[in-house]
């Protein structure tokens, strides 16, 4: 939350061509969502490639650990780390984002 003073240089600032974002949004240390995100892509590790294909499959957490033999806390790192590289706020959006790149990979050129 802001104080009044605060939101009224704000305001100005905007309205003089500036642009202004909120300090605790400037400081996220998330990097930002990789541009054009495609599966194939080389920054996800081998480990984080496999937990994926597992999420693909819709698998929980606990079913992807006792087939790859770790702990399940384990994979939820792995899938923390696989949406914050991806940029999706949840596995499901993670999942979806894969799948919408690999479409537009596989895709006819139009034209």
């Amino acid at each position: 939350m802001v104080g009044i003073p605060l939101a009224v240089a704000a305001i100005r600032f905007v309205q003089a061509g500036g642009r202004f974002a909120p300090v605790d949004l400037l400081l996220d240390d998330r990097p930002p969502p990789p541009s054009g995100f495609a599966p194939g892509d080389d920054f996800l590790t081998p480990r984080q490639k496999l937990v994926f294909a597992h999420l693909r499959q819709g698998k929980a957490n606990k079913i992807i650990a006792y087939e790859l033999g770790v702990s399940e806390s384990t994979v939820k790192v792995h899938i923390k780390n696989i949406m914050r590289k991806i940029g999706a706020t949840n596995r499901t959006q993670a999942v979806y984002k894969a799948q919408s790149a690999l479409l537009r990979a596989f895709a006819p050129d139009a034209g």
